[in-house]
C-alpha cells in the first residue's frame, strides 16, 4: 500500500513536466554552447525568483545568435532577473509544434525566429535596437506582483479541457444510468400491475364457480 501510495505522489509530480514531455529545452548556459558561444557572465545560478525568458530559434539562425549574444551581455550584470528556456525548432518537429500552440495562444503568427516571450510579451525577430525593449520587458515582469507564465497556462488550459470532458463523459453516464433505472423502474411496475391483475382474475373465476 505504501508503494502505491509512493508512486503516486511521484506521478502527481511529474504530470505538469510531462506536459511538454516530448519537448526538448535548453537552460541558458546549454544554449550558448550548443549555439558555440562563449560564456561571458560568472556567478550565475537559476532560482524560483527569476523571470523565465522562453525562446524559440533556430540552429544557425543569424538573429537567433545575436539575441543570445544580448542575453550573455545583459547576463553579467543582471543574471539575477532571468533564466533562459530555448527550443530549437529547425531540427525538432515537437518544439516547433509547441511554437505553433505558444503563437495560437498569444494570437501571433507562427513564422520565423527567433520568436521570444517575457511574461504576456512576446517579440519576433531580434536587433540591437530591441535589447531595451526586451530588457524593460524582463525587469517589467520580474517587479509584477502577479507573474504570467505561458506553460503554466497552457497546462491549466489542458487540464481543463480534461477535466471539462470527465464531467462531461460523467454526466452523460449519469444520465444513461437513470435512464436504465428509470425503463427497469416502469418494466418492474408493469409486472406488478399484470400479476395483481391475473391474480385478481383468478380470485374472481374462483369465486364465480
Amino acid at each position: 500500500m505504501k508503494k502505491v501510495i509512493k508512486y503516486l505522489l511521484v506521478l502527481m509530480c511529474i504530470i505538469p513536466v510531462s506536459v511538454f514531455a516530448s519537448t526538448r529545452a535548453l537552460d541558458l548556459k546549454d544554449t550558448l554552447k550548443e549555439e558555440q558561444i562563449e560564456v561571458l557572465f560568472d556567478n550565475y545560478s537559476e532560482t524560483d525568483e527569476q523571470v523565465t525568458v522562453y525562446l524559440f530559434r533556430g540552429s544557425g539562425c543569424t538573429h537567433c545568435h545575436d539575441f543570445l549574444d544580448y542575453l550573455n551581455e545583459f547576463a553579467i550584470e543582471n543574471g539575477r532577473l532571468f533564466k533562459l528556456r530555448s527550443f530549437e525548432v529547425y531540427d525538432n518537429p515537437d518544439n516547433s509544434n509547441l511554437k505553433k500552440k505558444v503563437a495560437n495562444y498569444f494570437g501571433d503568427k507562427s513564422n520565423g525566429v527567433p520568436y521570444i516571450i517575457i511574461g504576456k510579451e512576446t517579440f519576433y525577430g531580434f536587433a540591437k535596437s530591441d535589447a531595451d525593449e526586451i530588457s524593460a520587458a524582463i525587469r517589467k515582469e520580474y517587479e509584477a506582483s502577479e507573474r504570467f507564465d505561458i506553460f503554466d497556462e497552457l497546462y491549466k488550459e489542458k487540464t481543463t479541457s480534461t477535466t471539462t470532458k470527465k464531467v462531461s463523459k460523467e454526466k452523460n453516464e449519469n444520465s444513461f444510468l437513470a435512464i436504465i433505472i428509470m425503463i427497469v423502474a416502469i418494466v418492474v411496475g408493469i409486472i406488478i400491475i399484470a400479476s395483481s391483475f391475473i391474480l385478481k382474475n383468478k380470485g374472481d373465476n374462483k369465486t364465480g364457480k
